[in-house]
């Protein structure tokens, strides 16, 4: 195996979710990465009450996904136990490296999110959009630069994925319940509705791609200031 140094893991299971092992295999995989000590490994579930199974070496990073604090939103996008549920089961994990996921980010309360992390405390937090224009319910843009600014003052390693203004807010749209109106056809009138449009048909129309890249985190210090105004 890869040796790993600082901020370095192997990632277990990368392509599948931990919590649909086996509880045998799960723990042969476990003396497996016992036995490599100096080598730091993660396990991530969507499921983080599978943890309770085995116990897990210290050398191993536990992880789940938070996409947001608001159950309503997340229904009918996953069929995941709801955040809540996810975020009590991993409060509940006796270990000492845990980290979260918060992408893809659907639209969240500050306050609850970040007294969330402050519960877990993760030794990271990933945190990004939706990579692949599924028009999910978004944040916008200034709300997700407040939350990387307060976890970053209460002392947390914020990794950035893609990072970019809300699909809605790309499209020139005020709000996400605007744009679902113009997507279903509701409002196609004035030219922020029209380019909103454009942006939901998406580059099969002969509007063609009216979208923006997303910003990259090696593009970021050119393009976005995340600071704090």
């Amino acid at each position: 195996m890869p040796h790993t140094s600082f901020m370095q893991f192997i990632f277990v299971c990368a392509s599948s979710d931990i919590s649909f092992c086996p509880t045998e295999h799960l723990a042969k995989i476990v003396d497996r990465m016992r036995d490599e000590p100096n080598k730091t490994f993660l396990l991530q579930s969507k499921n983080p009450k599978t943890f309770d199974r085995v116990q897990f070496s210290k050398n191993v990073i536990l992880g789940t996904t938070l996409e947001t604090n608001i159950d309503d939103i997340y229904e009918g996008i996953s069929k995941a136990p709801r955040p809540s549920k996810r975020y009590k089961d991993f409060v509940n994990v006796a270990h000492p490296a845990k980290m979260v996921t918060v992408e893809p980010v659907l639209d969240f309360d500050i306050n609850v999110m970040v007294s969330w992390i402050e519960n877990i405390q993760p030794c990271m937090v990933w945190l990004g959009y939706d990579s692949r224009k599924n028009h999910l319910p978004e944040p916008p843009l200034e709300k997700v630069k407040s939350f990387y600014w307060e976890l970053g003052t209460l002392g947390f390693r914020v990794m950035l994925k893609t990072i970019r203004e809300a699909w809605w807010e790309q499209a020139g749209a005020p709000t996400p319940e605007r744009a679902d109106r113009v997507r279903q056809g509701v409002l196609r009138n004035s030219i922020k509705d029209r380019r909103c449009f454009a942006e939901i048909a998406g580059p099969n129309r002969r509007t063609g791609n009216c979208g923006r890249s997303p910003i990259i985190l090696r593009d970021l210090p050119e393009k976005i200031n995340l600071k704090k105004n």
